[in-house]
């Protein structure tokens, strides 16, 4: 047996839940999981969107939390454009705040 966890996007816009109710939704899924026993999950991502490769960075953290990660730059994360910067100065510290409750 195991349980199936779809997520259609990762793109979050300011004011957007959407990553909290990622959180919140794989929290209340495990928790379901486990009082049916349930062991084993699949992440389903087919037909995802896409969207901000930091809001998978962030669920991936909320999901194994006791797990260090290591967080990473790339050449493309060193050149800030408008909505990055809007990113970073709005939506991330959000991001960080949330992920710390859970």
């Amino acid at each position: 047996d195991y349980a199936v966890f779809k997520i259609l996007s990762f793109l979050v816009q300011p004011g957007d839940l959407v990553l909290g109710d990622i959180a919140d939704a794989w929290k209340k899924m495990t928790l379901a999981a486990k009082a049916k026993g349930i062991k084993k999950v699949i992440i389903d991502i087919s037909n995802n969107g896409g969207g901000f490769v930091l809001s998978g960075e962030k669920l991936t953290a909320a999901m194994f939390p006791n797990m260090e990660y290591k967080w990473f730059e790339n050449r493309y994360d060193t050149v800030y454009n408008k909505p990055m910067q809007l990113w970073a100065n709005e939506v991330e510290d959000a991001l960080d705040d949330l992920i710390s409750r859970l």
